[in-house]
């Protein structure tokens, strides 16, 4: 072998050297990335739980800036209101290899089209979150959602689709006078968000349609609400006519105009 013949075997490993040095250094960057991203949804985890929506969605955010095409940063930044991130949602499900995952997103895709006044159109058939989109459907066009029940062997629903079934179906059962189905989805709501600004008044509900709650324990529970007092009390006296005498004996304007 003569010198260039050497030269040119020299510089073939060095390209090579080079190019190994440059793949390796990508893969530790990749994992450096990944373990932030797995840092910083775990903290976005923790400020959801405390109640700190807009630093829970940040820190999301940025995790799935690093990772884009991991579906649990994406699901934990999504904005229900963004068209931009129901568009990153569905590249997304394209792309998710494990069935869980991207039933989780065809989840939150259906759950922001319905949202939007859309169709899912979601490939959630069979399952108990395909049901639950379903009756949100049928409750918003005004049709009866029927009652939706996962079946022998189904994983539960994800729990933002159950969260917003209940809220749906209790706004539907409030306005046509259905005590009972009131009671039960206001029930669960309050098991699902029992720290949630809208529990007080869930807890209200509750007593004042309970037939063995006492007025006064009832009043004392309407008498802590903070927020739009005036128009839950009054709702409360409209749905169950046996504590309006009881209502209006405190509150007299809640009653006003009330058959």
């Amino acid at each position: 072998m003569n010198a260039t013949q050497r030269n040119i075997v020299g510089f073939a490993m060095l390209g090579a050297g080079v190019a190994i040095m440059l793949a390796a250094a990508a893969i530790a960057w990749s994992g450096v990335q990944r373990w932030i991203a797995v840092s910083e949804t775990r903290e976005a985890f923790d400020q959801l739980r405390r109640g700190n929506l807009k630093s829970a969605r940040t820190l999301a955010t940025a995790a799935a800036a690093r990772v884009p095409e991991e579906p649990t940063p994406a699901l934990l930044a999504a904005d229900p209101t963004d068209s931009a991130a129901l568009d990153r949602l569905v590249w997304i499900a394209s792309r998710c290899p494990r069935l869980a995952d991207r039933q989780a997103v065809f989840a939150a895709i259906g759950l922001m089209r319905l949202a939007a006044g859309k169709p899912a159109d979601v490939e959630l058939a069979g399952t108990t979150d395909g049901r639950l989109l379903e009756a949100i459907a049928a409750a918003n066009a005004g049709r009866d959602p029927g009652r939706p029940k996962a079946e022998d062997g189904e994983p539960p629903p994800h729990l933002n689709v159950l969260r917003a079934a209940h809220t749906v179906l209790l706004r539907g059962a409030w306005q046509a006078g259905k005590v009972s189905e009131t009671r039960a989805h206001a029930g669960a709501l309050l098991l699902m968000q029992p720290r949630s600004k809208e529990a007080p008044a869930l807890l209200f509900l509750l007593a004042a349609s309970s037939p063995t709650t006492a007025d006064d324990v009832a009043l004392k529970l309407g008498d802590a609400l903070k927020d739009e007092r005036d128009a839950v009390v009054r709702a409360v006296a409209a749905l169950v006519p046996l504590r309006r005498e009881a209502i209006g004996g405190k509150w007299p304007k809640a009653v006003e105009g009330l058959p």
